[in-house]
């Protein structure tokens, strides 16, 4: 907070229990007490952001407090050269940098202000979400080589082949315990839609292959989590899988939901010891899918509890805390959207309708949260419908996301979802009641979709619509 905003002529810092004071003169106010703001960040490190859904329980939550009024506005964006195409989640470190990837091979890192720290171009496509561990950062080419970076210049530390194609999905990589994680195929198991056949681990420290593992069926937008030891992830109809991170031996698995369909959601976890999968299934009486959520005891597999969805399931949940002992989860749910097409003009091929007799391309969205341990449902959020391709698409910029990003829950229970509209929401059901008043939303348009979720530290939103970077300060 500025100190001219409380209308002081000083500012104090406290340091170790000592209170230092200094008489300014009130046009100083202003700089001094940024100052004060950057001293007192180093001396207190943030919250970090590792990648994606946040930590290596990927639960897409922080006990950070985000900024909460989107409407005002960003603090700064910054759009990505040369028409350039951004489809990863963004990450903060413990000193309120970000680092971006972008599909042709670019990461760039900022400080909270905007300014470039440094960029690297990697020679290759970066179609994952990157990881920040133990002081490296972590991409993955397009033909599955592994980087490790040094985050405070962007040089390479290493680099390694964990197989021979990567992407063109968004495939999330994760590390823990000297190890590194993701999924990756063969060049003969390539598709134009991406996924991948094998999860792969490679030693931290230096590259090198420690084992591969095939599922029964293939994985889309890989994500896992790290819990004891153990690699947990989905594949693209749900089938849940549980690893041993030492070999890549399988502990446990549990076959996808009866009736299972494509999907591009996945899994997350919590640290109260369930797993959150969501998946897609054949919904025969609408002739389309919807979405199903199922809680999987981490220990054992065996199924807590499962919810049909009122919509497909196509992005993970994440996962807030309540109080010490209670936990809820949160989902976005809605058709992805449709692909441009370059005729007939504003044309468009309709890959997932909302129903075999939807024309206009409806898109309908929905926002559900749900007690954690019990399935119970505790507040639901209507999104404006929306129509078509994705905000931002056009055939000479086509980012496809899904319909919706991975939620992210900031400390103070507030939920931050963004999705094809391009619009970023808060919600937060501030009085309990069970729905999401008009003053318990808060909202801001970037005008471009986005396929990476929003990324949270202590007083910062840092989101990453398919054309660039939007940062929210607080």
């Amino acid at each position: 907070m500025r100190c001219a905003q409380l209308g002081l002529i000083f500012c104090s810092l406290v340091v170790d229990h000592l209170v230092v004071s200094h008489r300014l003169p009130e046009d100083s106010l202003e700089a001094v007490g940024t100052s004060l703001i950057q001293r007192s960040l180093s001396l207190h490190r943030a919250h970090p952001w590792i990648g994606k859904n946040g930590d290596v329980l990927r639960q897409g939550a922080t006990r950070a407090v985000a900024p909460t009024h989107l409407r005002r506005g960003a603090a700064w964006n910054w759009t990505a050269p040369l028409h350039g195409l951004v489809r990863a989640s963004p990450v903060i470190d413990e000193e309120v940098s970000i680092y971006l990837s972008s599909i042709n091979g670019a990461i760039y890192k900022f400080d909270q202000h905007g300014k470039e720290l440094w960029k690297t171009f990697t020679g290759r496509g970066l179609p994952g979400n990157p990881v920040l561990y133990e002081k490296s950062l972590f991409a993955v080419q397009d033909d599955c080589t592994f980087l490790a970076l040094d985050p405070s210049n962007g040089k390479e530390r290493w680099r390694a082949k964990g197989g021979e194609a990567f992407g063109s999905d968004t495939p999330s990589i994760v590390a823990d315990k000297g190890r590194v994680f993701t999924a990756c195929c063969d060049e003969a198991e390539r598709t134009p839609v991406g996924g991948a056949t094998f999860v792969v681990a490679m030693d931290a420290s230096n590259g090198q292959k420690l084992w591969t593992m095939r599922p029964a069926n293939r994985v889309y937008n890989f994500l896992a989590s790290v819990v004891d030891d153990s690699l947990l992830f989905a594949d693209l109809n749900g089938g849940v899988y549980r690893l041993a991170a030492s070999d890549g031996k399988v502990l446990w698995s549990h076959p996808a939901p009866e009736y299972a369909a494509f999907g591009t959601g996945g899994l997350t976890t919590a640290a109260n010891g369930i797993a959150y999968v969501t998946s897609n299934k054949k919904e025969p009486s609408v002739g389309a899918s919807r979405g199903v959520l199922s809680a999987y005891f981490i220990t054992d597999g065996k199924l807590l509890w499962q919810k049909a969805l009122p919509l497909s399931a196509n992005s993970g949940a994440a996962i807030g805390q309540k109080s010490p002992n209670t936990y809820f989860v949160t989902v976005a749910l809605g058709p992805n959207p449709a692909m441009p097409l370059s005729f007939p003009p504003n044309g468009f091929m309709d890959i997932e309708p909302q129903s075999p007799s939807t024309k206009d391309g409806l898109k309908p969205g929905k926002a559900m949260t749900f007690d954690a341990g019990s399935g119970e449902l505790l507040w639901s959020f209507d999104f404006p419908d929306w129509h078509g391709v994705a905000a931002g698409d056009t055939v000479d910029h086509v980012c496809l996301p899904d319909s919706f990003a991975n939620p992210s829950i900031g400390g103070d229970g507030s939920v931050y979802i963004a999705g094809e509209s391009g619009v970023i929401y808060r919600l937060r059901d501030s009085n309990g009641d069970g729905k999401i008043d008009n003053d318990e939303v808060d909202s801001f348009d970037t005008k471009n979709a986005f396929q990476g979720a929003p990324a949270l530290s202590d007083g910062i939103l840092a989101a990453a619509p398919c054309n660039g970077l939007f940062v929210f300060l607080e």
